[in-house]
């Protein structure tokens, strides 16, 4: 591995060595440079939303899925999608927020029927806005999220169906909408909601410029515990617009990223900073020292033993592991929005350039990289094909090991009945092509990836 110094919104890092990490999946989505796209993994699917008329080379309107070999659309001959986001699954099942290109057919939540492979729409969840000329428009959700066995959402809207929802936040049983907090005594309200995630046992927000009972012009993070708003003492303060963009759970901490986060008892800025459920703490190497910088932190991932940071900055992607911090040499060139593991690979989406796979891109070699999972070790690497496995199982379990190729293809499954203990065994893939593979084992304790070379 080379080293350099770099500085950027990620501060002083290592860079990884090999260019060509990022590949492009069947020529992306879209068909405009700068396209948002939302990717979500679900039933063996990776799918793709936003706005777009063209997924690869197949004609789709808003949303799209990849199989591992080709983009697919969905049966639109009767409905045709504006745009898509905000995956969510509730109770085993897909949801999504979806708007019409038909200016008589409100934005909706709408299901995904597996069976069909279709969408439907949700009865009575009609999301909308109502002006003073009383004109309906399209409200919006930016983020969904299960909550205590409800579906919460959050967005611009003062109507779902015939339910009026005074503030951005209201949650779903399955048959009725229901505001929360929203009564004369305890309101919510936010300019800005960015994500939502539940830690602890209480749904967390972030956003900006929130407003409860009698707190307001809070930049940050709120939370609730089913019954009442509380903030979580970090203050996201400096100019207007800083705030926390992203939320993720990460070696049972909550990571916050954004820009410009204030840790209580602490002077510094910081791009990324964690909750142990007590305390802030900001994370060393993404110190924030100049708020004319308008870079950020979009996106966050748990990937293995890694958490996956992008930004605004030519799509840079950092690898942190509490302890250190790697960097993806390769960049994609803009604005990283998601990142998403799909059959053990991470694929990440944003406003690519088409030479960086137009909206969606899949990492594809992770060979130096050696420390992404660590509960098992696999070399040499690369090999012939032929190659050792070494695992330890604490509690008597099956151990399945799996090798996918490069396109995600299962080529080889093999099962073995082990004890505990230490295990040592050989792997043989001689007959193989030559490429790049992903070897796998799933026992009770643990499930492992890793990417490997057959020369």
């Amino acid at each position: 591995m080379r080293t350099f110094l770099i500085i950027s919104f990620l501060g002083i890092l290592p860079i990884l060595s090999n260019a060509q990490n990022w590949s492009s999946i069947d020529q992306g989505i879209g068909n405009i440079d700068y396209n948002e796209i939302e990717i979500f993994s679900f039933d063996n699917k990776l799918f793709a939303g936003g706005v777009f008329t063209i997924a690869g080379n197949t004609p789709a309107s808003g949303i799209a899925y990849w199989n591992d070999r080709q983009w697919l659309n969905f049966n639109t001959d009767s409905i045709e999608y504006k745009s898509f986001r905000s995956f969510v699954v509730y109770k085993e099942e897909l949801y999504g927020f979806a708007r019409y290109t038909s200016p008589s057919k409100l934005a909706e939540l709408v299901k995904y029927e597996k069976e069909k492979d279709a969408w439907s729409s949700v009865p009575n969840s009609e999301f909308i806005v109502t002006p003073s000329n009383g004109t309906l428009h399209d409200g919006y959700i930016s983020n969904a999220i299960e909550f205590q066995g409800e579906l919460y959402v959050a967005g611009s809207f003062d109507r779902i169906g015939e339910k009026n929802i005074k503030s951005s936040v209201a949650k779903w049983d399955g048959q009725t909408w229901t505001p929360v907090l929203d009564d004369d005594e305890d309101t919510f309200y936010a300019t800005t909601i960015t994500d939502m995630e539940v830690f602890q046992g209480a749904l967390l927000i972030s956003g900006s410029n929130f407003h409860f009972n009698d707190v307001a012009s809070i930049n940050g993070i709120v939370r609730f515990d089913g019954t009442s708003w509380k903030t979580l003492e970090l203050a996201s303060s400096g100019p207007p617009q800083a705030h926390v963009i992203q939320l993720e759970i990460f070696k049972e901490s909550l990571y916050a990223g954004g820009r410009g986060s204030i840790i209580p008892n602490d002077n510094q800025s910081y791009w990324l900073v964690k909750w142990n459920g007590q305390e802030w703490d900001g994370i060393k190497g993404f110190e924030q020292d100049d708020y004319n910088n308008l870079s950020r932190i979009t996106a966050l991932k748990t990937y293995g033993n890694h958490l996956v940071i992008g930004g605004t900055t030519n799509g840079r992607t950092a690898l942190y592991s509490v302890d250190s911090i790697r960097y993806i040499e390769q960049n994609l060139n803009d604005i990283i929005s998601f990142y998403e593991v799909y059959n053990s690979q991470l694929y990440a989406s944003g406003y690519f350039r088409p030479s960086y796979g137009r909206g969606v891109a899949k990492l594809i070699n992770l060979t130096e990289i050696d420390s992404l999972q660590t509960n098992f070790n696999l070399y040499p690497n690369p090999s012939d094909g032929n190659f050792i496995i070494e695992y330890e199982i604490k509690n008597k379990s099956r151990a399945i090991t799996e090798i996918f190729d490069s396109s995600g293809k299962l080529v080889s499954t093999e099962i073995f009945n082990d004890l505990e203990g230490k295990y040592v065994r050989h792997i043989n893939i001689e007959d193989f092509p030559s490429g790049v593979y992903i070897f796998k084992i799933r026992t009770k304790d643990f499930t492992e990836s890793k990417v490997f070379i057959k020369n």
